[in-house]
Protein backbone atom coordinates (compact mmCIF):
# COMPACT_ATOMS: atom_id res chain seq x y z
CA UNK A 1 0.00 0.00 0.00
CA UNK A 2 1.12 3.49 -0.74
CA UNK A 3 -0.89 5.84 1.40
CA UNK A 4 -0.53 9.41 2.52
CA UNK A 5 -2.48 11.79 4.69
CA UNK A 6 -4.24 14.74 3.07
CA UNK A 7 -5.52 16.96 5.83
CA UNK A 8 -7.46 14.63 8.08
CA UNK A 9 -8.15 12.10 5.29
CA UNK A 10 -6.14 9.24 3.82
CA UNK A 11 -5.44 8.82 0.11
CA UNK A 12 -3.28 6.50 -1.91
CA UNK A 13 -3.16 3.24 -3.83
CA UNK A 14 -3.50 -0.41 -2.81
CA UNK A 15 -1.58 -2.76 -5.11
CA UNK A 16 -2.25 -6.49 -5.24
CA UNK A 17 0.18 -8.63 -7.24
CA UNK A 18 0.75 -12.31 -7.92
CA UNK A 19 4.04 -14.09 -8.52
CA UNK A 20 3.75 -17.34 -10.47
CA UNK A 21 6.32 -19.85 -11.72
CA UNK A 22 5.91 -18.34 -15.20
CA UNK A 23 6.24 -14.79 -13.88
CA UNK A 24 8.27 -14.99 -10.67
CA UNK A 25 10.49 -11.95 -11.26
CA UNK A 26 8.97 -9.05 -9.28
CA UNK A 27 10.97 -6.43 -11.21
CA UNK A 28 7.96 -5.70 -13.44
CA UNK A 29 6.17 -4.23 -10.40
CA UNK A 30 8.33 -1.10 -10.23
CA UNK A 31 10.18 1.10 -12.68
CA UNK A 32 13.52 0.53 -10.98
CA UNK A 33 13.12 -3.19 -10.39
CA UNK A 34 13.50 -2.65 -6.66
CA UNK A 35 10.81 -2.76 -4.01
CA UNK A 36 11.16 -0.65 -0.93
CA UNK A 37 8.84 -0.46 2.04
CA UNK A 38 10.87 2.30 3.65
CA UNK A 39 9.18 5.60 4.39
CA UNK A 40 11.50 8.22 2.91
CA UNK A 41 9.54 11.13 4.34
CA UNK A 42 9.74 10.03 7.97
CA UNK A 43 5.96 9.80 8.46
CA UNK A 44 4.26 6.83 10.04
CA UNK A 45 0.81 6.81 8.44
CA UNK A 46 0.45 3.05 8.94
CA UNK A 47 0.63 3.26 12.74
CA UNK A 48 -1.20 6.55 13.18
CA UNK A 49 -4.41 5.75 11.29
CA UNK A 50 -7.12 3.32 12.33
CA UNK A 51 -8.34 3.22 8.72
CA UNK A 52 -5.39 1.02 7.76
CA UNK A 53 -7.25 -2.05 9.10
CA UNK A 54 -9.90 -2.05 6.37
CA UNK A 55 -7.36 -1.18 3.68
CA UNK A 56 -5.31 -4.22 4.73
CA UNK A 57 -8.52 -6.29 4.72
CA UNK A 58 -9.40 -5.10 1.21
CA UNK A 59 -5.93 -5.90 -0.06
CA UNK A 60 -6.09 -9.37 1.51
CA UNK A 61 -9.51 -10.04 -0.06
CA UNK A 62 -8.25 -8.90 -3.48
CA UNK A 63 -5.22 -11.19 -3.08
CA UNK A 64 -7.46 -14.20 -2.36
CA UNK A 65 -9.59 -13.41 -5.43
CA UNK A 66 -6.45 -13.06 -7.58
CA UNK A 67 -5.16 -16.41 -6.27
CA UNK A 68 -8.51 -18.09 -7.01
CA UNK A 69 -8.48 -16.64 -10.53
CA UNK A 70 -5.00 -18.08 -11.07
CA UNK A 71 -6.23 -21.55 -10.09
CA UNK A 72 -9.41 -21.29 -12.17
CA UNK A 73 -12.03 -20.85 -9.47
CA UNK A 74 -12.98 -17.52 -11.08
CA UNK A 75 -12.92 -16.71 -14.78
CA UNK A 76 -10.05 -14.40 -15.69
CA UNK A 77 -10.23 -13.02 -19.24
CA UNK A 78 -7.57 -10.36 -18.68
CA UNK A 79 -5.04 -12.63 -16.92
CA UNK A 80 -3.99 -9.71 -14.75
CA UNK A 81 -0.94 -10.16 -12.59
CA UNK A 82 -1.36 -6.96 -10.65
CA UNK A 83 -4.17 -4.58 -9.80
CA UNK A 84 -4.17 -1.14 -8.26
CA UNK A 85 -7.07 0.33 -6.33
CA UNK A 86 -7.11 4.12 -5.92
CA UNK A 87 -8.69 5.01 -2.60
CA UNK A 88 -10.02 8.50 -3.38
CA UNK A 89 -11.87 7.57 -6.58
CA UNK A 90 -12.59 3.85 -6.13
CA UNK A 91 -10.78 3.14 -9.41
CA UNK A 92 -9.34 -0.30 -10.17
CA UNK A 93 -6.59 -0.61 -12.77
CA UNK A 94 -5.42 -4.08 -13.88
CA UNK A 95 -2.06 -4.96 -15.39
CA UNK A 96 -2.44 -8.02 -17.61
CA UNK A 97 -0.16 -10.81 -18.69
CA UNK A 98 2.60 -9.90 -21.13
CA UNK A 99 2.06 -11.14 -24.66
Amino acid sequence: MGIYQHGTSIAGVIRTSISTPAQADPSWMTNSGEMSFADDEGGDDYQQNIQIAELNMLNAALAVIMWKKYFGFYLNFEHERSSEFTIDGNHMFNIGEEA
